[in-house]
């Protein structure tokens, strides 16, 4: 499977240029941790990036999950941990079917 996600902040958001953008993909309904990850900075957006199993970040791929979902995350601390005031948006779930698809995400909210 490959996922071409096209990442944006919403209108209205403004962050630092240099601020970590996490865009990761996830088991939906599963334990959380990322079968694949990309980073970017603020400042590379709007950006289209392509999430595949060589983004791969533990013994788990996209390939090993039927449902998944993306998420983007800009992190004020720069971490994957996600943190109270970081921003971050996801998509709803879906089947990619190891077939080639292409999904948009605007981070857009702020975590509480």
């Amino acid at each position: 499977p490959k996922i071409d996600v096209e990442v944006s902040l919403a209108p209205g958001v403004d962050l630092p240029p240099n601020t970590r953008v996490f865009v990761s993909a996830l088991v939906l309904n599963g334990r959380g941790q990322p079968l694949a990850v990309e980073l970017l900075i603020v400042a590379d957006l709007p950006a289209t990036i392509t999430l595949d199993n060589s983004d791969a970040v533990g013994p788990f791929n996209i390939s090993s999950a039927e449902m998944i979902y993306v998420v983007a995350t800009a992190s004020l601390s720069g971490t994957a941990n996600v943190q109270t005031g970081d921003y971050q948006s996801r998509t709803e779930g879906f089947a990619h079917s190891n077939q080639h698809a292409i999904i948009r995400v605007e981070i857009a909210d702020q975590v509480q």
